[in-house]
């Protein structure tokens, strides 16, 4: 499980550093980018281990761990959290799932037997990679709006508040 653990985080930070300067991101920001997307994705990899395997939840539960450090590390070095939320995300995005329910779709569209067993398989696995590969959007969407906005919400409206009593 460690080794494993290990080689995907070898991937997770070369996807990071390659889409870090695909967004023209700072290079003394790409450190702290990789080191939030490790945690989150540690915290998605453990999730999924001993939690019944939900991927819809680690996803969800690593974009939170996502966004509420990349508040903190935003504000200390006075930046927006997103520049270093969004590239830490990117390894959790469902590409597997989307690029299976694409390819059993056109399998399915090319089938000349609608009547056969395998246009009933394919329909199914089609649909239930396509759910899964749209909850998981929604769970990392969701991870990362829940901070993001109960930051702005509660701090931020805090500190103008306080200017103008």
């Amino acid at each position: 499980m460690i080794l494993k653990l290990a080689e995907e985080l070898i991937w997770v930070v070369f996807i990071i550093i390659g889409f870090s300067i695909l967004f023209n991101l700072n290079r003394k920001a790409i450190p702290t980018t990789c080191l939030l997307g490790i945690v989150g994705y540690i915290v998605r990899f453990l999730f999924i281990q001993f939690h019944w395997g939900n991927i819809v939840l680690g996803s969800f539960f690593g974009s939170i761990t996502i966004g509420i450090l990349a508040i903190s590390i935003a504000h200390k070095l006075r930046t927006l959290p997103l520049i270093f939320a969004v590239c830490s995300l990117i390894p959790m995005v469902p590409g597997y799932f989307a690029y299976n329910a694409l390819i059993l779709s056109i399998k399915l569209i090319n089938q000349t037997d609608l009547t056969s067993n395998l246009t009933e398989l394919y329909l199914i696995q089609a649909s239930v990679n396509a759910i899964k590969a749209s909850l998981i959007f929604l769970g990392i969407s969701v991870g990362l709006f829940i901070p993001i906005m109960t930051y702005k919400t509660f701090i931020c409206n805090n500190k103008l508040s306080r200017h103008y009593d």
